[in-house]
């Protein structure tokens, strides 16, 4: 469809001027030198910032206003870039977010407020972040992770922001501190949580004084739980098997099916960990009664009372495995004295995620959208089609 319009052309009498004659705008139906009204515009940048831009014209195509991909996606670039000239943000959501898993990283600007994205940056440092809060002083307030590369951007590009850290990151430092402080096992041991035999008995004993209607439905967990248990192993022994063949890792997980991270760490274990929560959460109510804990893996009540420090020695040595190495303790109690420093380093940030209402929720919940925008174009889009497809959508 073409539209036609009947315009006035005026002439200015002034000499000096540069423009000799001039007509008079349309604001409300089209822009200066478009090509299409402003709605047919506004169709084509909600096309491509849904789909992209080779479904965005076979959709145009199908509703009779034909339009190139190219043509999509260069008006969707234009109107980002004005966009995110006059855009102003107050409270900023910084993440990262990867172009590739364990090789390169990018940073993601969201505005908490409105819930939308603000702006992509192609890496992850704290001169990157540094450099653009500072050309953004309207920023009061930095909503980060517990990376240290971003409390110093913040603190370079915007030492006048509040910095937030994010409360899901902290308490899960904090179930991570304690499930390694109160562990019978160090992870990078690889020994069993529990003794095989003890938790046989004590299964075994559950079983004998439970009553009759329930007896038949422990026994057929306990014997899952062993059926699961030497499948583990089973793995594990072909794992082992095969590396002492000398197979690398990558060809192990082409065999087994198994993921080549998960190989490497099975690499590094000398068994296979099996303690699942429950058997964790019994052996904690047998050892220290007085601790208020629903499961490890899960949420964290509050203590119902607090440890004297002369009694801190005492609490470590009652998880730790027998014939533990004589400085265990000590090495246990430098790894919570180390959270305990990077948490004071970071005390302001800390209180401010528990007194403001801002966390990176919504940050993380625009990461997952970018990565849906990854795989819908193969993973080949380049950062400006990242930040045309992302700023600004709906």
């Amino acid at each position: 469809m073409t539209v036609k319009l009947r315009m006035s052309r005026w002439r200015c009498r002034n000499a000096e001027c540069e423009r000799l004659t001039f007509a008079e705008p349309l604001p409300d139906i089209a822009a200066p030198h478009a090509h299409r009204t402003r709605r047919t515009a506004e169709l084509v940048e909600l096309f491509g910032h849904g789909v992209g831009g080779r479904p965005g014209e076979r959709l145009m195509k199908r509703l009779g206003m034909p339009a190139s991909d190219d043509t999509i996606l260069r008006q969707l670039k234009r109107q980002v870039a004005a966009r995110s000239a006059k855009t102003a943000i107050r409270v900023a959501g910084i993440d990262d977010w990867s172009w590739r898993k364990g090789c390169g990283y990018g940073t993601i600007v969201v505005n908490l407020e409105r819930r939308e994205v603000v702006d992509v940056l192609p890496n992850r440092s704290a001169a990157g972040t540094a450099n653009w809060l500072s050309k953004h002083p309207e920023v009061e307030i930095v909503s980060r992770d517990r990376c240290g590369l971003y409390a110093q951007g913040a603190r370079e590009g915007a030492s006048h922001a509040r910095q937030v850290a994010d409360r899901f990151h902290l308490l899960q430092n904090l179930r991570e501190t304690i499930e390694t402080q109160l562990t019978r096992a160090d992870r990078s041991t690889g020994r069993a949580l529990l003794p095989t035999s003890d938790g046989e008995d004590e299964s075994g004993a559950a079983i004998a004084c439970s009553p009759r209607g329930q007896r038949e439905v422990a026994e057929h967990r306990h014997l899952a739980r062993q059926a699961q248990r030497l499948s583990r192993q089973t793995i594990f022994d072909r794992i082992r098997a095969l590396h002492d063949a000398r197979v690398t890792a990558c060809d192990i997980a082409r065999k087994t099916g198994f993921g080549r991270r998960s190989i490497t760490k099975w690499l590094r274990l000398i068994a296979p960990c099996g303690a699942t929560r429950r058997r964790a959460k019994a052996m904690l109510a047998g050892r220290l009664p007085g601790l208020s804990v629903a499961s490890l893996g899960g949420r964290l009540r509050p203590w119902p009372r607090s440890v004297p420090r002369d009694q801190t020695p005492r609490l470590h040595r009652q998880f730790l495995p027998p014939g533990a190495a004589p400085g265990e303790v000590a090495r246990r109690q430098r790894q919570c004295a180390a959270s305990g420093a990077q948490i004071a380093k970071d005390r302001r940030a800390v209180l401010a995620a528990m007194t403001e209402p801002w966390s990176n929720g919504q940050t993380e919940g625009q990461i997952t959208k970018l990565k849906l925008v990854k795989r819908q174009m193969y993973g080949r889009a380049k950062l400006d089609l990242l930040q045309a497809r992302l700023i600004g959508a709906a």
